[in-house]
């Protein structure tokens, strides 16, 4: 499949997030690794009749539990708010002996607000979609190069 993917902000938090545009298929996938949104439409056809089906789960936020072998690196987005069974889980995570601590967090995301509740937030956190544009400009084909 052949997709586009592009950063575009976040139509929940507002912050920078991914989006995957399959444009051959027009299919659309977006997730924000700040408040856990997670979006997908996709066009089906049954029986030579065409339907959009679109997937909306509200980001109650992520927990980003960063080990010291990167494949074994985990993001859990949160699809309902956290339960205190979650958190001890998660704290446990934490707290295992190979946690890149410095690299890993847990973030809550409710009626507008973000809340810290262990580790340190992502470098690119604070940024908004322009300074990340101006930060990761060499990530983006220049077409002004373009003779």
């Amino acid at each position: 499949m052949a997709s586009i993917y592009i950063f575009t902000e976040c139509p929940h938090c507002g912050k920078v997030t991914s989006a995957d545009w399959h444009y051959k298929l027009d299919h659309l996938y977006l997730y924000c690794r700040f408040c856990g949104v997670d979006y997908s439409r996709e066009y089906r056809y049954v029986n030579e009749k065409a339907y959009v089906e679109e997937t909306k789960q509200k980001g109650y936020g992520v927990c980003l539990i960063s080990k010291s072998d990167i494949s074994n690196t985990r993001l859990y987005f949160l699809d309902e708010p956290l339960t205190e069974g979650e958190l001890k889980v998660y704290i446990h995570r934490y707290n295992e002996s190979d946690t890149n601590k410095e690299k890993s967090y847990l973030i809550t995301y409710m009626d507008g607000e973000f809340n810290l509740l262990f580790g340190n937030y992502p470098d690119d956190f604070f940024l908004s979609l322009r300074e990340h544009w101006d930060k990761y400009e060499d990530m983006y084909v220049k077409t002004d190069e373009w003779d």
